[in-house]
C-alpha cells in the first residue's frame, strides 16, 4: 500500500487537446482558476500558443498560502471565433508536509471503532511506502471479504478508510472429478464425463471431440468439476464457432479493415495496411481522422478476411476522446438487458426518460440483419430469430445519444 503526501508548493501539469465545436479552430487564449470563478477572462491568464490539434503542458503552480486539503484547478481556452469552452476541472490535494503519519491499522468487515483496529508496523514518515502481509482468522467464513486499512496522522486525524476486496476459498476440497455440456445444461452431474488428475487444481489439456451432428454456427461449451463428495462448481463457459466448409488454420489473412461507431458493410470499412502474410493479424496501424470525432466514449471494430475469403468475427474495443471544446459524445444511461445468454428473447429495459429512436441488429461480423424505428417506450421485448451466434445491438436515441449491446445467442 502507498500513501502519497502533496507539498503545498505543488505543480500542476496539464495536457490539452484543441478540439472545436464545429471543425477545427485554433486556441488563442487559455487561463485558470483555483475553486471558484473569478468570470470569463478576469481569470490567471496562461501565455502560449496553440495551433490546431496541438498539446502543449502547462506548469501552474499553486499559491503558498492555499490551505491544506482537496482543490480543483479549472483551466478553459477561447478560440479564434471568440468562443469559451466550459472550465475543465482537474482535482489536487495539498497536504501539510510536516504531518507525520503515526499509525496504520486495518480490520476486516465490521468496524471496531476508529483507534480500535490492528495496528500495522511501519517506518513513521510523511509518507508511506511499505509491503504489509495481513493473515485473515481461521475463523473466517469462506467467501468475499472487504480488509480496510486508515492512517492516524501526528496531528490526530484519521483518514477515511480503504477498503480492499478478497476472497477466502476453501483448502481442504480436492477436485475429484469433471464434466462437460455444450449449449444445453442436462443438469449437474449429468454432463459427459472427463478424466482429470485429482487435487487441489487442474492443470492440464483436455481433448473434448464435437458430435457430428451440432449445427453449423457458434456454440457454447461449458466445463464444471466437482470437489470433495459431491459439491460442483459453476460452469465456466467457452465459445467455439463449427462451419460447413473446411476452414484451414493457417490460412493467410489477406485484408483487413475497421469503423468507428457507424456499422460498415463487409469489405467497405477502412482497410488496414498489412505489412506481412500471416494467419493472425499482429501489426499497428493508424486510426484515422479520430480529430472529427465529438468528445467522450467511442468503439472500434475490427475485422478480418483469410485467403479462403471467409471473414472473421468482429473484435471491439471501446476507447476515449478528450477535449476542450469539443461536443461530447453522449452514451444512452440506465439502459438493462437480459437475459444474456438467450435462446432468441432479448428485454432492454430503459431509465425515466424511456427510449424514443432506431434499433438496429448486426450479425458478429457487422452486416446489418434488422432495422427499426421505435416510439417512445421504457422497455422493449424482441427477438433474435436467427442461428446460434454473436450479434450486435445499437440503440441511437433522438438525441443523438448511442448504446451498443453484445449478445450471444445459444
Amino acid at each position: 500500500m502507498m500513501i502519497a503526501n502533496f507539498q503545498k508548493l505543488l505543480c500542476v501539469f496539464l495536457c490539452i487537446y484543441s478540439l472545436s465545436i464545429v471543425g477545427q479552430k485554433n486556441i488563442t487564449n487559455v487561463e485558470y482558476f483555483f475553486d471558484t470563478d473569478p468570470g470569463i477572462e478576469k481569470a490567471t491568464d496562461v501565455s502560449i500558443n496553440l495551433a490546431n490539434d496541438t498539446k502543449t503542458l502547462l506548469d501552474i503552480p499553486t499559491s503558498t498560502n492555499m490551505e491544506t486539503g482537496l482543490h480543483t484547478l479549472y483551466v478553459r481556452v477561447k478560440s479564434d471565433n471568440g468562443v469559451w469552452s466550459h472550465p475543465k476541472p482537474y482535482l489536487f490535494m495539498v497536504a501539510n508536509e510536516t504531518n507525520e503519519i503515526e499509525k496504520v491499522e486495518y480490520y476486516i468487515d465490521e468496524d471496531p471503532g476508529i483507534g480500535n483496529g490492528v495496528d500495522l508496523s511501519f517506518t513513521k514518515g510523511a509518507t508511506i511506502n511499505e509491503t504489509f502481509t495481513i493473515t485473515p482468522s481461521n475463523e473466517l467464513s469462506v467467501g468475499l471479504h472487504t480488509l480496510y486499512l486508515r492512517i492516524k496522522q501526528k496531528e490526530g486525524h484519521w483518514s477515511h478508510p480503504k477498503p480492499y476486496l478478497f476472497l477466502k476459498a476453501k483448502e481442504t476440497d480436492l477436485i475429484t472429478g469433471a464434466e462437460f455440456f455444450i449449449d444445453t445444461d442436462p443438469g449437474v452431474g449429468k454432463g459427459s464425463s472427463l478424466t482429470v488428475s485429482n487435487g487441489a487444481k487442474i492443470s492440464q489439456t483436455i481433448e473434448i471431440p464435437t458430435s457430428d451432428d451440432i449445427a453449423t454456427g457458434l456454440h457454447t461449451l461449458y466445463v464444471r468439476v466437482k470437489e470433495g463428495a459431491d459439491e460442483w462448481s459453476m460452469a465456466s463457459a467457452y465459445l467455439f464457432y463449427v462451419s460447413n466448409e473446411p476452414i484451414d488454420g493457417d490460412s493467410p489473412i489477406v485484408n483487413a479493415e475497421y469503423f468507428i461507431d457507424d456499422f460498415v458493410k463487409v469489405g467497405e470499412a477502412t482497410k488496414i495496411a498489412l505489412s506481412e502474410t500471416s494467419s493472425r493479424l499482429n501489426t499497428s496501424f493508424e486510426v484515422k481522422n479520430t480529430g472529427e470525432l465529438s468528445q467522450g466514449e467511442h468503439h472500434l471494430f475490427v475485422r478480418v478476411q483469410n485467403e479462403a475469403g471467409i471473414w472473421s468475427l468482429l473484435d471491439s474495443f471501446t476507447f476515449n476522446i478528450e477535449g476542450v471544446l469539443s461536443t461530447p459524445f453522449q452514451e444512452i444511461e440506465n439502459v438493462n438487458f437480459y437475459p444474456n445468454p438467450t435462446t432468441g428473447a432479448i428485454n432492454i429495459t430503459f431509465g425515466s426518460d424511456g427510449f424514443k429512436g432506431k434499433y438496429e441488429l448486426y450479425d458478429a461480423i457487422g452486416r446489418l440483419i434488422q432495422t427499426k424505428q421505435i416510439e417512445k417506450t421504457d422497455q422493449l421485448q424482441e427477438n433474435i430469430h436467427q442461428k446460434t451466434g454473436i450479434y450486435f445491438i445499437r440503440l441511437l436515441d433522438e438525441r443523438k445519444k448511442v448504446k451498443f449491446i453484445k449478445i450471444i445467442k445459444k
